[in-house]
């Protein structure tokens, strides 16, 4: 047996992270340079996909849509819906906020309505939509079809693939150690978050409802509400809230992510998700 390549001819999985690792790095080093940062994350978002489609083609011998990548309307539509879905799950973690005795202080902040106001919200649903589209298409869709080894479509249920769902949310959760006020709390729902966002991937094979779902994650948490984002306050917001419910609750200076309102917010999205794939045509393989 080599410990090199596996029996299908592809190098072995430790030997395939490693090598897409540095595939990688060498792609996106420099981009480093690039600003603004929503440009730098849209090229990086170009060269991560340019380097995945070789990837699919010369190692995997499959199409791109092996890691849940497609062009169609049927993809973006659920991107949209996954959005929608992920908005109504941070307001639902706003509301609960309100319950501890808080108020909505202002509900149109006025440097929203300028021109200026407008671009920074802009610039910032652009680098949230990219950076909803690396990590998905890097956690749910590389790493968990190297760690699943399934094929295309929707995922089988068994062991391995809660093990594959498993490894990619933790390693969701660790990439994020690096975010201010960091803590085990945050890791632990940063994970779960990362299972959630791995739902519609596992009923349909396909990315767009988990991207959108991540990407309305966390403009709506900064941007709509005026909430913490993994430890990054609010720059411009709609709305904002003065509340006083513990750090337990809302995860602190943190976030939600770092608190029980975000479990009860990843729980509605992940349930959400589950019936939107059940109850619709888009459990196809």
């Amino acid at each position: 047996m080599s410990v090199w390549r596996s029996e299908d001819g592809r190098p072995r999985l430790v030997w395939r992270l490693a090598l897409f690792a540095l595939i990688l790095a060498l792609a996106l080093g420099p981009l480093i340079v690039v600003r603004p940062q929503w440009l730098q994350l849209a090229l990086a978002g170009g060269a991560f996909t340019a380097v995945l489609a070789r990837w699919s083609r010369l190692i995997e011998k499959r199409s791109l849509s092996y890691f849940g990548l497609e062009v169609s309307a049927r993809f973006f539509g659920e991107c949209a819906f996954g959005f929608g879905i992920g908005v109504c799950a941070v307001g639902a973690v706003f509301a609960s906020l309100l319950m501890w005795g808080g108020t909505a202080q202002t509900y149109w902040h006025p440097e929203t309505l300028t021109r200026s106001g407008q671009a920074a919200i802009g610039a910032f649903a652009i680098r949230m939509m990219m950076v909803g589209y690396w990590e998905e298409t890097l956690f749910r869709g590389f790493l968990f079809r190297q760690f699943s080894e399934s094929s295309a479509g929707p995922a089988q249920l068994s062991f391995r693939t809660a093990l594959a769902v498993a490894l990619a949310s933790v390693l969701f959760g660790l990439a994020h150690a690096w975010t201010d006020s960091f803590s085990w709390a945050a890791f632990a729902l940063l994970s779960l978050n990362g299972a959630a966002f791995a739902v519609p991937m596992l009923m349909t094979g396909r990315l767009g409802m988990s991207i959108g779902l991540h990407t309305a994650w966390n403009f709506a948490q900064s941007s709509i509400f005026g909430l913490p984002m993994s430890g990054n306050a609010p720059s411009v917001s709609l709305l904002s809230i003065t509340q006083e419910a513990p750090d337990w609750w809302s995860g602190g200076s943190y976030g939600p992510e770092a608190g029980a309102a975000g479990l009860l917010g990843t729980a509605l999205m992940a349930i959400l998700a589950w019936a939107a794939c059940r109850r619709s045509n888009m459990i196809t393989s």
